[in-house]
């Protein structure tokens, strides 16, 4: 399901997010409160609420769901999928795209080598990359910015950006494993 809220985000970031919560363990265990499983671990599909056994494991021929309703990754790799996706975030050929499909402007994610903040008037992470050289971030401004100019900050240290429509982009060098912090706001 983490494509379909994908898409579902694509359309409608309200439809998105939801779907996006729907699919998390928490919302399984508290759908099904009586099945053991769906809580902490889970299938990677379960019968959806109108099927004959409403929130359990699925059944298929090629595995063994139902028997082993727990030794899967799915249930935890589908939501992290879906929230990068909702997040809008993108491997491009020489770094990443970010254009967040959330409901609000105003969030915070903080992932191991990845953090993305933004509010309406101001868009933030940082980056910690595998190999050193050059990114280029590729940034979808929140409303606030998107008229005006823009100033911004890669180190602590002002940085040349590009506007395109809604979107700033922006060149720096990186080191391997080191994080980078860069920021957008308005400019003077």
């Amino acid at each position: 399901s983490s494509w379909l809220t994908e898409a579902y985000a694509m359309h409608d970031p309200v439809r998105g997010w939801n779907s996006l919560v729907r699919n998390t363990l928490f919302a399984h265990a508290e759908q099904f409160p009586l099945l053991w499983y769906g809580v902490w671990s889970g299938p990677d599909s379960y019968y959806g609420p109108d099927a004959e056994r409403p929130g359990e494991a699925d059944a298929h021929l090629a595995t063994a769901l139902t028997d082993y309703p727990v030794l899967n990754t799915h249930s935890h790799g589908s939501v992290l999928r879906a929230l990068f996706a909702v997040a809008g975030i993108r491997g491009t050929a020489d770094g990443i795209s970010i254009a967040p499909m959330f409901p609000t402007e105003t969030f915070s994610i903080i992932w191991p080598r990845l953090s993305l903040s933004s509010t309406p008037t101001t868009i933030e992470g940082s980056l910690t990359t595998v190999g050193a050289g050059p990114v280029t971030l590729r940034v979808r401004l929140p409303s606030g910015l998107r008229t005006g100019a823009i100033s911004v900050t890669v180190g602590g240290v002002t940085v040349p950006a590009q506007r395109t429509g809604d979107d700033a982009s922006f060149t720096f060098a990186v080191a391997a494993n080191v994080s980078t912090r860069w920021t957008i706001t308005a400019g003077s």
